[in-house]
């Protein structure tokens, strides 16, 4: 697909063939006539495993066998896949998406701006300095039990809460 619900295939394509030594995960069905060649091409080279449509569990299990989730969609927005990796310990590497700005150095991720050469380079980076990925992992995980949690949702709808602030 391509334009606004691009997945950025063409950019895993790239990626995948920028860092042969980086096993690459996609789970989830590749359909649509526009996605044919970025698929054969994914099919072609030896890192990406292609998983195809997995479970919620299973995609949970296969993510908490990764250090990093990454997202290679020029324009898709906030993924529920990087909340759900987050959760996990697992920091985000983004082609365009920046929520928020969380995807900074000192983080949950790390964004590319557009840049897959960036998006290798920091890649490989994680992969490489442990200490920092593990520091990013603790931030996404404190921030999914922050903001995300059962607990931390129920007290932002406490309505007892908001009239007192209110009041105040």
């Amino acid at each position: 697909l391509e334009g606004r619900r691009s997945k950025g295939l063409g950019e895993l394509v790239t990626l995948a063939g920028l860092l042969p030594a980086v096993s690459f995960t996609v789970a989830g069905t590749i359909r649509g006539e526009s996605s044919h060649a970025a698929l054969q091409a994914l099919e072609a080279l030896p890192n990406p495993v292609l998983d195809g449509s997995l479970s919620h569990g299973q995609t949970q299990r296969r993510m908490a066998e990764h250090r990093l989730v990454i997202n290679t969609s020029p324009s898709e927005g906030f993924s529920n896949v990087m909340l759900e990796g987050w959760s996990l310990g697992r920091p985000s590497v983004t082609f365009a998406v920046k929520p928020s700005g969380m995807l900074t150095g000192d983080g949950l991720g790390v964004c590319a701006g557009g840049d897959i050469c960036v998006m290798a380079a920091a890649i490989v980076a994680l992969l490489e300095e442990s200490a920092a990925r593990s520091a990013m992992g603790r931030r996404c995980r404190e921030y999914v039990v922050s903001v995300h949690s059962g607990e931390a949702v129920v007290e932002a709808f406490d309505v007892r809460k908001v009239v007192k602030e209110q009041v105040e």
